[in-house]
């Protein structure tokens, strides 16, 4: 599973891998 998380406030991206979708908190 991969998670792109874009921040349009501040133009910042971040592209993380999670290998284990429990581990994942939002």
């Amino acid at each position: 599973m991969k998670l792109n998380v874009a921040i349009p406030s501040t133009g910042a991206q971040k592209s993380f891998e999670i290998h284990d979708d429990h581990k994942l908190r939002v």
